[in-house]
């Protein structure tokens, strides 16, 4: 199989989308508090970063398991369609409280890194699949350099709370696409099942 097949490069896109835009705003927490709520509220922003790391702790075993029974692509368009509604909601926040529920909840329905690793294991061979996987690493190196670069050029002309809404075209684009492909060829029966268990949180 080709390594370069749509499923695969729609994967490595939308993880890269996704990675850019989970991790280019952390860095601006204590501003977006500051110019959108109290100020006491900036005593929280090292709490309000950890919100989603802790929520995927909790949820991704559990999506982990039902992508075992609805499938790896099911459940990368789960994902990616879970963190455009989270990042939505995130960016409708009018309190310190309803912010930090939009960030745990990026933590409770995301989960697009284990997802996507999951579905790539499941479209190429283990020997491909460690190459591909040195470029999901190198993505979300790229978009954690990136993201913060490109959203600090905009904090002081943009509202960065906003910004949410257009970060959730990202998963929203992958999620859509990802829909739109034709089911990818069966493969051999057993080829890499033990790789593909249990991971797709």
């Amino acid at each position: 199989m080709s390594l370069l097949t749509r499923p695969v490069v729609v994967t490595v896109a939308g993880h890269f989308g996704a990675a850019f835009a989970a991790l280019c705003m952390p860095p601006f927490y204590a501003y977006i508090l500051q110019a959108n709520f109290s100020s006491q509220s900036l005593a929280l922003a090292g709490w309000y970063f950890t919100l989603p790391t802790l929520a995927a702790a909790v949820a991704n075993p559990l999506w982990g398991r039902l992508g075992d029974r609805i499938g790896r692509r099911a459940s990368l368009i789960r994902a990616h369609a879970g963190l455009c509604l989270s990042f939505i909601l995130t960016g409708l926040a009018r309190t310190p409280l309803e912010f930090a529920l939009g960030l745990t909840l990026q933590g409770l329905l995301g989960g697009t890194f284990s997802a996507s690793n999951a579905f790539l294991a499941e479209q190429v061979s283990a020997s491909r699949l460690s190459t591909l996987l040195g470029v999901m690493q190198a993505s979300a190196r790229t978009a954690l350099f990136a993201g913060p670069a490109l959203i600090g050029l905009l904090s002081g002309r943009a509202n960065l709370l906003h910004l949410f809404f257009y970060l959730a075209v990202f998963p929203a684009a992958a999620s859509l696409i990802l829909c739109l492909l034709p089911d990818p060829p069966a493969r051999a029966a057993g080829e890499g099942g033990k790789r593909n268990g249990g991971n797709a949180g």
